[in-house]
């Protein structure tokens, strides 16, 4: 399988096993990402770092900030308890988050995801300050 993983079609194509359709997702931190990752830096509480994402959704500016997750930069709890939604929408920083924020880390700026796991990353290493600078609409939809 993991020899199918890495030569998917850039475009997709359906897995040889199962049929399912997949696709190696080329995720990037956009702008939105990192301005969702600052707010939750600067409204971390040391004795709860939890943040109720639902809850704020209507304030904060978030845009697929979830995808901050295979940077490690933050991380999702997962309830305890057997309900009807498979994740809880609460998220925190992570400690390479806070020190991201505060530009003392560079991560790679793109990930290869598929099923939800890192199978790759590709350069530059960005800063905090580079992910905010500029936006460019083209890049972001991949139109470059």
């Amino acid at each position: 399988m993991t020899h199918w993983i890495n030569s998917i079609d850039p475009h997709g194509e359906n897995c040889p096993t199962c049929t399912r359709w997949a696709k190696m997702n080329k995720f990037k931190i956009t702008k939105a990402n990192a301005r969702t990752l600052i707010w939750m830096h600067r409204n971390t509480n040391n004795d709860d770092p939890w943040i109720d994402m639902v809850a704020v959704r209507k304030i904060v500016p978030m845009s697929n900030f979830q995808h901050l997750k295979h940077w490690n930069l933050i991380a999702r709890l997962t309830p305890n308890v057997k309900t009807s939604t498979k994740y809880s929408g609460v998220w925190m920083v992570t400690p390479r988050g806070h020190e991201f924020v505060k530009g003392l880390l560079s991560v790679p700026k793109y990930m290869y995801v598929f099923d939800d796991t890192v199978h790759g990353t590709d350069t530059p290493d960005v800063t905090i300050h580079d992910c905010i600078e500029k936006f460019d609409y083209d890049e972001h939809m991949g139109l470059i």
